[in-house]
């Protein structure tokens, strides 16, 4: 429905190649992922390879009693290493340059359902591939589960999008179907993605609440919707269900019984996770972006700023004492930050050549779209260079000629 035209899809693959050759160029001398989540994620790995299933146990490699860490990521790096063949380390570290590369056509999918503009969209696809440090900067971390969580946020975005694209009628139940897989995934993968697109949800459904005061005719839409995501959650639950006791018991429950102290707000905050590289222009644009948008009533923009502040307030419930606190801090926040941003960049940039492109003669319009390409491939390039030396060189542990040292001793 909707098919991106040749065209799209040709620009696209560009962006996402530029940013999947960001990645290898990043982890071309490494021997093995950085950091010590890789780690972790390595050993459990190694035990659904051995046994041939999820372990019902980490013992006696990671000392606790629960075997519900990611299992969606993990069964993932276990296909993948089984399949190719590779040894874990060397498959994991392609896995996750290849799913950190994916973020591109990702965030491309997420633009496009909240602006509606194919053209932005790809713009903020090449916002994350080249100028964002997140998420090239996650390789410094191993940290793939949230990563790969939000790959699919957009899809399940998308699904409930088709679900609801005719409002005059009940919810398509193919849609809402798929849209729980989704769900379900992302709790498998990483439970704070699967919070972060609740809250996404939360403020699109506020928006309209808010234009069903004063517009009637969207008060029945606004019910369909909530009674279908709730019939969406409902089967997500059901499909994840025999993770949920280990997941109450383990996670949920003893953060409850024990909250964490009131902190001072944004303790944990860091603005060089978002102006490294070229960060603050991207942040600078994502602003001018969401100006724009609102000065032309746009509602994604109303949408997307709600969601920021509740996923703001989600990182600091400590700040208020309210429960909860520890399941959601502003490092996970931030690392994730890129999508909205991207997004609201890639409207302002596209708005900008459009007003650019209205004030110009017909007979130079030609002229002006092939600097804009250029000008755009000029800034694709000096923003890969600036983003190809950003890992944190303190947490690789191995690199290839200490992976021959290794063998040889």
């Amino acid at each position: 429905r909707a098919l991106p035209t040749e065209e799209t899809k040709a620009k696209l693959t560009q962006a996402a190649d530029l940013g999947l050759g960001v990645r290898v160029a990043m982890a071309r001398d490494l021997a093995a992922p950085p950091w010590v989540d890789a780690v972790h994620h390595a050993t459990i790995t190694r035990l659904i390879l051995e046994q041939g299933v999820i372990p019902a146990s980490y013992q006696p490699y990671i000392p606790t009693n629960s075997a519900g860490y990611h299992p969606g990521f993990h069964t993932l790096a276990a296909v993948f290493t089984w399949l190719s063949g590779l040894e874990i380390q060397q498959a994991m570290l392609i896995l996750g340059q290849a799913l950190n590369a994916l973020a591109a056509p990702a965030v491309y999918l997420l633009a496009l359902q909240i602006s509606g503009s194919r053209a932005a969209a790809v713009l903020a696809a090449l916002g994350c591939a080249v100028f964002t440090p997140m998420p090239a900067y996650l390789t410094s971390w191993g940290r793939y589960t949230q990563l790969t969580g939000l790959l699919i946020l957009p899809a399940a975005h998308k699904f409930i999008s088709l679900a609801f694209a005719d409002l005059a009628q009940r919810p398509a139940l193919r849609w809402l179907l798929l849209a729980a897989i989704a769900c379900a995934g992302m709790f498998l993968v990483h439970y704070r993605v699967l919070a972060f697109f609740a809250l996404l949800l939360l403020a699109e459904l506020a928006v309209l609440a808010a234009r069903a005061v004063v517009m009637p005719e969207l008060r029945r839409t606004l019910a369909n919707q909530v009674a279908g995501l709730c019939a969406a959650a409902l089967v997500a639950v059901m499909l994840s269900l025999p993770w949920w006791p280990d997941t109450v018991r383990t996670l949920f429950a003893p953060r409850l019984a024990n909250p964490t102290p009131a902190a001072a707000a944004f303790s944990d905050f860091s603005w060089s996770y978002l102006t490294s590289a070229s960060g603050t222009a991207v942040m600078i644009a994502a602003g001018l972006g969401l100006l724009v948008a609102l000065a032309k009533q746009r509602w994604f923009a109303t949408s997307l700023l709600l969601w920021l502040s509740l996923l703001v307030f989600s990182a600091n419930l400590g700040v208020f004492g309210l429960p909860g606190a520890s399941f959601i801090n502003n490092t996970s926040v931030e690392i994730m930050l890129f999508m909205p941003f991207c997004t609201l960049a890639g409207y302002a940039v596209w708005e900008f050549y459009q007003w650019i492109e209205k004030l110009l003669p017909q007979r130079v319009k030609k002229t002006a779209q092939a600097v804009f390409v250029l000008l755009a491939a000029a800034a694709s390039f000096a923003g890969a260079a600036r983003l190809a030396p950003i890992l944190n060189p303190i947490t690789i542990l191995a690199r290839q000629n200490d992976l021959a040292a290794i063998r040889w001793i």
